[in-house]
């Protein structure tokens, strides 16, 4: 059967065992609080950035501003994990030397 494979191929008795251990040893009060820390902890996707929005806004003192907000994966769904507002800046390249100029200022050096 599929459920079976499943649950050998996931460890889910192990898993299980783990968490009811956990929270008998800490003798919780709220036990499902305990095991849905315990899995939440084990959780790959917790922590994983689910969306990133960025949009010009005035500041307080009615400059240009830029509030970006981060949305993370927690328990289950997306929340909010950031939101900050800064001054907006422009970012210029470097701008990168032509190989043909590079090796003319070499040659021309020695």
């Amino acid at each position: 059967l599929w459920v079976q494979r499943y649950l050998r191929e996931h460890n889910i008795d192990q898993l299980l065992a783990e968490a009811v251990n956990q929270a008998v040893e800490n003798r919780s009060n709220d036990p499902a609080a305990s095991l849905a820390l315990y899995f939440t902890k084990l959780s790959k996707r917790n922590g994983e950035i689910t969306k990133l929005f960025a949009r010009r806004i005035l500041n307080l003192d009615l400059k240009p501003a830029l509030e970006l907000s981060v949305e993370c994966f927690f328990n289950g769904e997306s929340r909010l994990a950031s939101k900050t507002v800064g001054q907006i800046v422009q970012v210029v390249e470097p701008a990168v030397p032509n190989m043909d100029e590079a090796a003319e200022d070499a040659a021309a050096a020695a």
